[in-house]
């Protein structure tokens, strides 16, 4: 057996564009590239910026809002 990544997205979020929240039943993993942003996954919220790793487990409630424009990669 052997894991795959089934989605890779390059993202642009914005003070108008935010990531709303969602939930599903794959585990994703956000890398970001460029600006900072607050992330919050079931509740609890996090600065992050250049080169930080988010890991999404399944089934988890998670966002993402930026003060300026953050581009990152949505993988899994």
């Amino acid at each position: 057996m052997h894991d795959q990544i089934d989605h890779f997205a390059v993202r642009i979020t914005t003070p108008a564009n935010p990531f709303e929240p969602e939930k599903h039943g794959e585990r994703r993993f956000w890398y970001i590239l460029e600006g900072e942003a607050t992330v919050t996954i079931d509740g609890e919220s996090t600065t992050v910026g250049p080169t930080d790793l988010i890991l999404l487990a399944p089934w988890t409630d998670h966002s993402l809002r930026a003060d300026k424009s953050v581009r990152w990669i949505c993988f899994g």
